[in-house]
């Protein structure tokens, strides 16, 4: 994308009508601080989106659903078989 702006403005600016105004481009220091700081721009903004956009595998989330919902399945189970245990006892006693 930056390659194509340099080939269409820069490279077009170097030939102008007046043939007493020929010449090359040659980059300052200005524009490459203007091109890295564009690349950085880019980069800041790319990594906000990831640290407030994370990137979340639909698969992972099912499977954690589920873990979860056999985990509580499987204590609901225990907590019941723990509350006949301690029945039995209290009746046995």
């Amino acid at each position: 994308m930056w390659f194509e702006r340099y080939v269409i403005i820069p490279i077009s600016l170097t030939r102008d009508y007046v043939p007493g105004a020929f010449g090359f481009y040659s980059p300052t220091l200005w524009d490459f601080a203007m091109f890295v700081g564009t690349i950085g721009l880019f980069l800041f903004l790319m990594f906000l989106f990831i640290r407030f956009l994370p990137l979340i595998n639909i698969f992972e989330m099912k499977e954690l659903l589920h873990q979860i919902e056999h985990d509580k399945k499987h204590a609901d189970e225990h907590a019941g078989h723990a509350k006949l245990v301690t029945a039995t006892e209290e009746n046995g006693q």
